[in-house]
């Protein structure tokens, strides 16, 4: 180690400050901010069951989650919820299938600016509240599987068993846990997944997510 005198022709030179990459904010930001993120989901939770309570409606026959960067169309969702209802059975026996399409606008490969960061939080409360209450019965319409497991860890494998919970989620293996969505159209590029279940799990929506899982795979 050399020490500066005043008689010394050497001169101290601070170190440039080290650039984080998107990916080390986003899981800085996540490492503060998980436990807000989950009890602000636990509170969506328990509204969203007293409001399901109050209005007396059943569940859906499948829940499906489209998660990419930007929110599609409405007109988009709608259309997409028309094609899957025909491929989908009536599993809970109320006389009528009704599948439910949640557009969840979330970028894994870019950290939003502090004045978004409150909007992604909610978004991310929102999609882990939903998959909470179902136990992970959802399938999945993705533009960036990886990404998305490596921040939520809910996919299983194609087999239907689900990763180890280590750090990402076996999130590089991606690819044993989606397909091509060969939906067409403006879905072109996004993947199919199912979620890995937990024992709170509802059967008949289990069942029709893998009824629906096999139409669109086969």
């Amino acid at each position: 180690m050399a020490w500066v005198t005043k008689h010394s022709t050497e001169s101290w030179q601070p170190e440039a400050p080290r650039r984080y990459t998107a990916r080390e904010r986003a899981a800085n930001w996540w490492h503060y901010s998980k436990w807000a993120v989950l009890g602000a989901a636990v509170a969506l939770l328990l509204a969203a069951g007293l409001v399901r309570g109050l209005r007396g409606r059943s569940l859906p026959d499948v829940c499906v989650a489209v998660v990419c960067a930007k929110e599609p169309a409405g007109a988009d969702t709608g259309a997409l919820q028309t094609a899957l209802a025909a491929l989908c059975p009536d599993t809970n026996g109320d006389g009528r299938v009704e599948v439910s399409v949640e557009a969840y606008p979330l970028d894994f490969a870019h950290t939003p600016p502090p004045e978004q960061m409150e909007e992604r939080m909610g978004t991310v409360a929102r999609l882990t509240g939903s998959v909470y209450a179902s136990g992970g019965a959802y399938l999945y319409l993705l533009e960036d599987p990886e990404g998305f497991q490596r921040m939520t860890g809910a996919l299983c494998y194609l087999d239907g068993t689900a990763p180890a919970p280590d750090d990402d989620y076996d999130a590089a293996g991606w690819q044993r846990m989606a397909v091509p969505a060969g939906l067409g159209g403006v879905w072109d590029g996004f993947y199919l997944a199912r979620g890995a279940r937990t024992g709170a799990a509802d059967a008949r929506q289990a069942q029709a997510v893998d009824a629906l899982w096999q139409a669109l795979t086969k």
